[in-house]
């Protein structure tokens, strides 16, 4: 949540986390495989099923993220690089407001804000904008994430354009 309050951002954003479910066992309704499209649309559908209607009630979230330890692959049913999924700008729409993440130790972090970002509007950098990373400084939303604990990663100037649109 911390990366959301980094100063490079531009607009605070304040995450609470509401339920917490630990899957020890498969879901009737819920397929996760190395697939991350279909682990998304899966997840989509099922985190909407469960999710309380109302803001106001204590379990009601505003997006979901799945968190597994499978290795991702964006379009096939196979290990590869890929390390998240989400929707852009899907936050405001409860079937597409949700994120999966692959559990790679503490760059999660980093991924799950990526994932975050882009359900914001946020797109990756240098993609439709010239935002792209400057050396060996990457930025949250760098199309490839590398994460290699040295330097601290932060929003680009076009990471805070987009979430302030999507905020207005």
């Amino acid at each position: 949540a911390g990366l959301f309050h980094d100063p490079s951002i531009g607009n605070p954003i304040h995450i609470t986390i509401v339920r917490l479910i630990l899957l020890e066992d498969e879901e009737k309704d819920l397929k996760i495989t190395h697939h991350a499209d279909n682990t998304l649309r899966s997840f989509c559908k099922w985190q909407k099923s469960i999710n309380t209607k109302g803001d106001a009630h204590p379990q009601h979230h505003d997006t979901a993220i799945l968190l597994t330890r499978k290795d991702l692959c964006a379009a096939m049913n196979h290990p590869c690089e890929t390390l998240g999924l989400s929707h852009v700008a899907g936050m405001c729409h409860p079937h597409l407001s949700c994120s999966v993440s692959e559990d790679t130790g503490l760059p999660l972090a980093f991924t799950v804000a990526h994932e975050l970002g882009h359900s914001f509007g946020i797109q990756h950098d240098g993609t439709g904008n010239d935002c792209e990373s400057i050396g060996k400084r990457p930025f949250i939303m760098s199309p490839q994430l590398l994460y290699d604990g040295g330097i601290p990663l932060t929003w680009s100037r076009c990471s805070r354009q987009y979430i302030t649109r999507f905020l207005e």
